[in-house]
């Protein structure tokens, strides 16, 4: 069964569907980027007093994590994801901030392409994102699929450039396609 849940604690209605760790494809561990290679938009470092956009691009050689697919673990030689913040102006009760992402990943096995959504908030120097994500591309062994992302994208002085951040996902796809 899976139950999504968001940042401030409301959760959907519980849905079952049969599924098995074959149709899984997980990360052994987060990927840490200690920087961007690429930013552009409002300062992550507070809140904005005017709606915007952040954008910030992360590339990570040879992470050191295991990709979990088709019962076969095999190593993310390279990991790339570009996350867009949406953030409302500062003080609005009804707006939460927003993210969007596109992120790719390279194992000796093959690639995978994606897309993540999800609510994005900032506690102590650092915008959790949490949300949902669908691979929608590549050459491994599974078709794709959907499932659960999460990001820490820790801020570390005003400035984009010295930001790192920390992400996982998770997807399982149906085998009748």
């Amino acid at each position: 069964w899976v139950r999504t849940s968001s940042l401030d604690g409301r959760s959907s209605p519980v849905q079952h569907f049969p599924l098995s760790i074959s149709e899984l494809v997980t990360m052994t561990q987060s990927i840490h980027v200690d920087e961007p290679v690429s930013v552009s938009g409002l300062d992550t470092y507070i809140r904005s007093p005017v709606a915007g956009t952040s954008v910030l691009a992360f590339l990570s050689t040879l992470p050191k994590v295991g990709l979990i697919s088709k019962n076969s673990v095999s190593l993310i030689e390279s990991a790339g994801i570009t996350i867009t913040l949406n953030q409302p102006a500062n003080g609005s009760l009804l707006s939460v901030t927003t993210f969007n992402a596109n992120w790719n990943i390279v194992t000796a096995d093959g690639t995978m392409t994606g897309v993540a959504s999800g609510e994005a908030l900032l506690t102590d120097g650092i915008w959790q994102l949490s949300g949902i994500t669908q691979a929608t591309a590549g050459s491994l062994p599974t078709p794709g699929g959907s499932g659960g992302f999460s990001a820490q994208l820790t801020v570390r002085s005003a400035g984009m450039g010295d930001d790192s951040l920390a992400w996982q996902l998770d997807t399982a796809f149906s085998p009748e396609g």
